[in-house]
């Protein structure tokens, strides 16, 4: 395991993160689109303090996150159909 600690600024506050060096290209990602995502709202609503922005995008992430368990529940649902399926059309020509 390759564990090093790396500083990230989310919101203008830092925080210390201790990951895997694999991991490291994604968490900059992610904390660059949240980032993104709080300027983008700055820019547009009216807000007390940056805490109201990053529940802004907290919920707007997690209806993201809802939205994709969803839809891959029915992509798997639909897999299974297929795959009973044409289970059931092969074992006609067995």
């Amino acid at each position: 395991m390759d564990e090093f600690t790396i500083t990230v600024k989310i919101a203008n506050r830092s925080y210390r993160l201790k990951i895997q060096r694999e991991e490291e290209e994604e968490i900059r990602n992610a904390v660059e689109q949240i980032n993104s995502s709080i300027k983008a709202y700055a820019e547009n609503i009216a807000y007390k303090d940056e805490q109201d922005l990053v529940a802004l995008v907290a919920l707007e992430e997690k209806i993201s996150n809802i939205n994709c368990r969803k839809e891959k529940k029915e992509l798997e649902e639909e897999i299974d159909t297929q795959f009973i399926e044409t289970t059931q059309l092969l074992s006609k020509y067995k």
